[in-house]
């Protein structure tokens, strides 16, 4: 049920979140001042620590500190896909998660919905939007920080209009909604109007996900407007037109609707924008849809610099950290990797004559992980061929090749596969998932022989075994064949968490296409990769496709979008 309200933000009292932490300094021991002073002080710490990212994954925090820093970005607290490490322990058996709320708020909508979904006149009804469970919503993940879940999308306004026989409905509004992270209840609403349904199919949805840094949430609207608002309250901070796509995106807008009145259908429904905001160094950087970059002052939302043509059009921009300073690193699809200054948009070096490289980087403290195969991929009237992983040793004045990732492990760089790897780091260790058959050429070097073809002709790769490397000398430390479905392989959709890892081996259909789609179990304890009892399969969640639609395990907790625009929450933590 939507909230009764559409312009403006909406606030509700203290969260439970809150209330703990204001219980917990209210009990703590001793009358004098003094005694409360350094948890005070470590309070303060957490406050303005959340959201920054840190260097990686240190001491076990409680749960409650653990939804502080939460998961402010895409690729998490530390831009490595690891998450928090908590002193709560988790489950044994996976299959004893259970579901711990669904939120009220339902107007997220769907992502992806198959595909041919929200791509014709008479899938923006009313009718149709039942049909699916939602109106059509951004295919975004969602994020955590201060004790609350973050989203950005937007939902339909106005009156139904009559396009071509149909009621349809292309007006809409921009919003951020911020839900308490223990209980689901919206804390907060700020909805904008100006935006536009967005559709898409299989493919090409609008996926910018919002960013959280230092008490302020940054959203990417429909059409291209940037937005700040107060992580606490919902208030508008400021609203901003400095992304170069905007002009554009406003026309389209105002074409799209004014078309509609008059009984036109001339809406482009494919956005194909698959890259979210992230902030380093304290610049909010701002993808567009090509591959360029834009920096942003996050106090006044001007645009500082912009870049084109540095990072793959998939993939979020990831921050490595080297001696306490924040650099901007970027791969693209020419086979490029730079160091970037992100207080001035400055190139500080590019290592050229690599693979394309279509995914989100994860830099660990030395290394990242790149494709190295410089004419991998589809060329036209040519065979497939896969790319290899390798590591780039990383200074502030240069990047170098220094290991490659063996055992015969491949790596897609074609779609649809290319853009959905992550290879998280944690402590000294890349995990390399599962590697998935795909069609193509086997590649070249030391990958294992071709099997025999299948039935259907087509020639596939080996799926590859799921390793744990050591970042300074690139040695597995452990070694995990596939177990078959990729459904029961470590790979797709991962979080790391101290030593266990949470996987969906496809996160890109949807949870009733070609069967159930669980979640898995796995541990890395003593640098050993192995499979954990159980599975758990709690929610109808909504997908993207291209690039995974996060959703960020915090303290214990995942939050999951649904097919019907609500977000869901599992709790992992033993009972």
């Amino acid at each position: 049920m939507s909230l009764p309200f559409a312009r403006g933000h909406y606030r509700r009292p203290p969260s439970a979140y809150q209330a703990t932490f204001a219980r917990a300094v209210a009990i703590l021991p001793g009358d004098a001042p003094m005694s409360r002073t350094p948890i005070l002080t470590l309070l303060v710490l957490l406050y303005c620590c959340a959201g920054a990212l840190a260097q990686a994954p240190g001491k076990p925090c409680t749960q409650p500190e653990a939804l502080k820093i939460g998961w402010p970005q895409l690729a998490g607290p530390y831009s490595t896909f690891a998450c928090v490490p908590i002193d709560t322990p988790l489950v044994e058996d996976l299959s004893k998660a259970s579901l711990l709320w669904e939120s009220d708020f339902k107007d997220l909508g769907r992502a992806k919905g198959g595909s041919q979904a929200y791509r014709r006149v008479d899938q923006f009804t009313a009718e149709n939007f039942a049909k699916m469970g939602s109106h059509p919503g951004s295919w975004a993940g969602l994020i955590v920080a201060d004790g609350m879940v973050f989203a950005s999308s937007w939902r339909p306004v106005g009156d139904f209009i009559n396009v071509q026989g149909h009621k349809v409905r292309l007006d809409a509004e921009d919003f951020v909604v911020a839900l308490d992270a223990l209980t689901g209840k919206t804390r907060w609403l700020s909805a904008e109007p100006g935006g536009i349904l967005k559709g898409g199919g299989k493919r090409q949805g609008f996926q910018v996900g919002c960013v959280y840094h230092k008490g302020v949430v940054y959203s990417l609207g429909s059409t291209a407007r940037l937005f700040a608002y107060d992580a606490a309250t919902g208030r508008k901070i400021w609203e901003s037109d400095a992304h170069p796509a905007r002009a554009a995106q406003k026309k389209a807008r105002e074409d799209a609707l004014a078309a509609a009145a008059a009984g036109k259908w001339t809406y482009n429904l494919n956005p194909n924008w698959c890259a979210s905001l992230a902030v380093i160094a304290d610049v909010l950087i701002v993808p567009d849809q090509g591959g360029g970059l834009v920096g942003v002052d996050p106090a006044s939302g001007k645009a500082i610099w912009s870049l084109k043509g540095v990072i793959s059009r998939w993939a979020t921009p990831s921050t490595w950290t080297h001696e306490g300073r924040q650099y901007l690193l970027c791969a693209n699809e020419k086979g490029e990797l730079r160091l970037i200054d992100p207080a001035a948009g400055k190139e500080l070096w590019k290592l050229s004559g690599l693979g394309p490289t279509w995914f989100t980087l994860a830099p660990g403290k030395t290394h990242v992980l790149v494709n190295i195969v410089p004419d991998s991929g589809k060329a036209k009237d040519a065979p497939r061929k896969f790319g290899r992983l390798g590591a780039i040793k990383l200074s502030p004045t240069g990047g170098q090749k220094d290991w490659e990732v063996g055992h015969g492990y491949l790596i897609p760089v074609w779609m649809d596969s290319g853009a959905r790897l992550r290879f998280p780091y944690q402590n000294g260790r890349f995990l390399i998932p599962h590697g998935s058959s795909e069609e193509g050429d086997v590649g070249d070097g030391d990958a294992p022989a071709a099997p025999p073809p299948p039935a259907d002709g087509k020639q596939r790769a080996p799926a590859g075994p799921a390793l744990l490397i050591d970042e300074a000398t690139g040695k597995a430390l452990s070694v995990l064949p596939p177990e078959g479905r990729r459904d029961d392989n470590l790979a797709g959709l991962i979080y790391w968490i101290g030593d266990r890892i949470l996987a969906r081996g496809d996160s890109y259909h949807g949870p009733r296409h070609g069967g159930r789609h669980p979640w898995t179990w796995w541990s890395s304890a003593g640098d050993r990769l192995t499979r954990l009892p159980g599975k758990m399969d709690l929610g109808e969640f909504t997908n993207a496709y291209e690039v995974s639609m996060e959703a960020p395990l915090v303290g214990g907790l995942v939050f999951e979008r649904t097919e019907a625009g609500s977000v869901v929450c599992y709790d992992l933590r033993a009972k």
